[in-house]
């Protein structure tokens, strides 16, 4: 059985490539940012894992942060910049692994305001994911 901290991991694995560095001047970091950040940080976290005898099911969520333009605005080229080097990553791993591993979607893409801190906004990527257990 796999842990939701195995899936933490294995995402982290993913996207920690210089296809996704070199796009941002902040971190990827496990389950939080660093709360008074302003850089262009990714923030990897999982949800539920569900186990039965044949594969795990999870779902990882991908919140990628940029800094607002002037006047409050979403920075949207960037966020976009930084959501498709994401999904290139994971699209990448996907079609070159024969791990246990299997991303079968990647849904509801959305642009938020950061609440906690209002100079930035976040894009979420929702992934579903499938693993083969052991």
């Amino acid at each position: 059985m796999k842990t939701g901290f195995d899936l933490l991991e294995k995402i982290y694995k993913i996207i920690n490539v210089a296809g996704v560095n070199s796009v941002i001047d902040g971190k990827i970091s496990r389950r939080r940012k660093k709360a008074d950040s302003e850089l262009q940080d990714i923030v990897i976290l999982t949800l539920n894992t569900a186990y039965n005898e044949d594969v795990q099911t999870g779902t990882v969520i991908i919140n990628m942060y940029c800094k607002n333009l002037q006047f409050g605005l979403t920075d949207e080229v960037k966020l976009n910049q930084i959501t498709d080097a994401v999904i290139t990553a994971l699209e990448a791993y996907e079609q070159t692994t024969t791990d246990y591993f299997d991303i079968t979607s990647k849904r509801d893409i959305n642009t938020f305001q950061d609440v906690d801190q209002p100079i930035m906004s976040y894009t979420s990527l929702r992934i579903n994911c499938v693993i083969q257990t052991d």
